[in-house]
Formats: structure tokens, C-alpha cells, sequence
């Protein structure tokens, strides 16, 4: 074998041993804490209300998911990936969050956070939506066509859920509501888990579907 070739061989090797041996570094420091978080933050006016927009020619998943978090300020975090930064755009006007998509994202999923407080409303279509230890007076939620939300340790005064086509609303451990109005059409799902809802009203369409599990259960009146 020419001595080029070797010396090739072996610069390709050792770029290899090097990448690796550096990714296995980052993993721990990541694994430790000890690597700031890879999400651009960026502020944002002020909003109460958060409306993602219909993807043209699509009403499939858009493989978002948007993290929403309590904060005294209101920010983006989002990640650097190429298919968030060109096709995902974000605009606050009229008091309303608006994230709109030209296309669904092709990287599999891919989050960003959202944090925000006095939350009113949320519209989603497409994406996954996580809201985790989030307290709000107000609230109405509405999922339609894919799209999928779930709260968890949340404490809601008062909280309106509107699912439509296949949304898919789950509301899980530890979340405490004084008031829960609910009303579901289409397939749409809602799924109720170890949580309190002091009082409750169900309007469900025939096709709809109610899930019930743990503490809930024992509580649980209908006005349907």
C-alpha cells in the first residue's frame, strides 16, 4: 500500500477515534449539567392567548412539540436546528402567540419552549403540547385535527376543553381544578387521570371517547 494511502487511512482513523471520543465527553458533561442548555432564548412581548396556525396542504402531525412553562418573563427557547430556525415562525400580535409552519418538520420530533404566565387560551392543530406545573384562572383549550395536549400538576380555577376531528386532550397526575367544562366531537379523545376536578360538566359526541383512570374514577359524575 502506498504511503499515501496509509497516512490517509490513519488521518481518517484518527478523526474518527477523536469524534467519538469527544462525543462521549459531551454526553457526560450534558449527563452532569455541566453544558448550558442547546435552546436559543429569545424574548418575546407579552401574550395571553397562543394559536397555531394550519399547515397548508397537510393535517397530519407536524412533529413539534412546544414545552409550556410558568416564568415571570416571556421567552422562546428553541433549539438551533435547521428546520426550526427556516420553517417555523413565531409573531405576537393582538394579545396572541401566533406559530405557524410552512410544512411538517422532517427531523422527527423537535421541541421548544414556551414561558409565559396568565395564560388564557391555547389553539393547536398539529403539534404536541406539554403544559407541566402551570397555574391559570382562565383557561380554554382546543386541540383539532391531530393534534395532542397534556397537563400535568397543574392548578386551573377555571378550565374549558374543546377537542375536535382526532385532538387528543390527556390530563394527568396532580392537576387540581376547581371548575372543568368539557366538549368533545368528532373522534376526538379526552383522557382524565389521578386528578380533582371539583366540578364537571360532559357534552360528548358519539363518536368521542372518555378515558377514566385511578382517583377519578370514584368521583366522577356525568351531566351527558
Amino acid at each position: 500500500m502506498k504511503k499515501s494511502n496509509v497516512l490517509f487511512i490513519a488521518s481518517v482513523l484518527s478523526c474518527v477515534v477523536g469524534i467519538t471520543v469527544a462525543n462521549v465527553k459531551l454526553k457526560s458533561e450534558y449527563d452532569k449539567k455541566n453544558i448550558a442548555s442547546y435552546y436559543k432564548d429569545i424574548s418575546i412581548p407579552t401574550f395571553h392567548h397562543i394559536k397555531e396556525m394550519a399547515i397548508p396542504d397537510s393535517a397530519g402531525f407536524s412533529n413539534l412539540e412546544i414545552n409550556i412553562l410558568a416564568s415571570d418573563t416571556f421567552r422562546l427557547q428553541k433549539t438551533f436546528y435547521a428546520d426550526i430556525e427556516k420553517n417555523v415562525h413565531f409573531e405576537v400580535s393582538n394579545d396572541t402567540l401566533y406559530i405557524s409552519m410552512k410544512k411538517p418538520l422532517t427531523q422527527g420530533y423537535t421541541s421548544i419552549n414556551i414561558l409565559c404566565n396568565n395564560l388564557q387560551s391555547i389553539e393547536v392543530r398539529h403539534s404536541r403540547i406539554f403544559i407541566n406545573k402551570f397555574n391559570a384562572t382562565n383557561l380554554q383549550v382546543n386541540t383539532n385535527n391531530v393534534a395532542f395536549l397534556r397537563m400535568q400538576d397543574c392548578e386551573i380555577n377555571r378550565l374549558l376543553v374543546q377537542g375536535k376531528n382526532n385532538g387528543s386532550v390527556l390530563i394527568t397526575d396532580k392537576c387540581i381544578i376547581d371548575s372543568g367544562f368539557f366538549q368533545m366531537n368528532d373522534k376526538s379523545l379526552l383522557s382524565l387521570s389521578n386528578n380533582v376536578i371539583r366540578y364537571k360538566e360532559f357534552s360528548l359526541g358519539n363518536e368521542a371517547t372518555l378515558c377514566l383512570n385511578g382517583a377519578i374514577v370514584k368521583e366522577f359524575t356525568s351531566t351527558h
